[in-house]
């Protein structure tokens, strides 16, 4: 009868623990790299980046003096960092009431573009990805080989050489694409079909750039903006090199 007293006396003292426990504020996000505001993203030596929320989004930042409160050098990124803005034109979410920062609806808003990779990556002599090594537009050669050795011809989208993909209806995605960016390099683009039924279809936009010392770079932004995509692509190297605090830069 004791030991089944003590045995009710454990079982008891654990679900209190676990009811403790099941209480607790998240563990609060490391804020040692945060200063006025803007969370500094060390990509590279070349690049750090002060990425801001969307209010901060054209704000200038004199770099001498938000350097000085920065140690020196930041704390490096583990693996790549990420950034969001307005579509060019756009100054406000178009649906307000149903996006949020806490769920997995953050950056599905129409006026929004999500940058979801910036990486530093070494460029091809220096034993970088094959998108770096070839270029996107070689890339797109080659996952198309035989249908251009077939004789097919890419079909012309806005600025775009695009196939069609053959898996429609089945699959979301409606072309695959390569175009070039405002700076001469090549760009591989994916695009949904807006008409399929996903929540949010996208164009995708991936490329390798020799800026900074190497970058790859991936955004997205809703299927509507299309028509915008350069723009959009000028806006984040805008923000980029405005962001950027790394010593030296002005």
């Amino acid at each position: 009868m004791r030991q089944l007293k003590s045995l009710w006396l454990l079982v008891a003292l654990a679900a209190m623990t676990l009811s403790i426990g099941g209480c607790k504020k998240p563990p609060i996000e490391d804020d040692s790299n945060v200063y006025g505001g803007r969370r500094v993203h060390k990509l590279n030596d070349q690049l750090h980046l002060a990425i801001g929320s969307f209010e901060l989004e054209e704000a200038s930042i004199d770099k001498a003096t938000f350097r000085a409160k920065i140690p020196n050098p930041p704390p490096p990124v583990l693996g790549f960092s990420s950034m969001r803005f307005f579509v060019p034109g756009e100054s406000h979410l178009k649906y307000p009431d149903r996006y949020s920062k806490q769920d997995m609806s953050y950056g599905q808003d129409a006026n929004v573009v999500t940058v979801w990779r910036i990486e530093s990556e070494p460029p091809r002599e220096n034993g970088g990805s094959w998108l770096a090594r070839e270029g996107a537009k070689a890339f797109w050669e080659y996952l198309f080989k035989s249908r251009l050795q077939s004789g097919e011809r890419p079909e012309k989208i806005l600025d775009m050489s695009c196939y069609r993909d053959t898996r429609a209806p089945v699959s979301y995605k409606e072309y695959d694409c390569y175009a070039a960016r405002p700076s001469g390099e090549y760009a591989l683009i994916e695009m949904d079909n807006a008409d399929s039924g996903k929540y949010f279809p996208t164009i995708g936009v991936r490329y390798f750039t020799k800026a900074y010392g190497g970058m790859r770079i991936e955004w997205r932004a809703h299927i509507s903006q299309a028509s915008k995509w350069k723009e959009i692509d000028e806006k984040m190297w805008r923000l980029i090199d405005r962001w950027n605090v790394a010593p030296g830069v002005n």
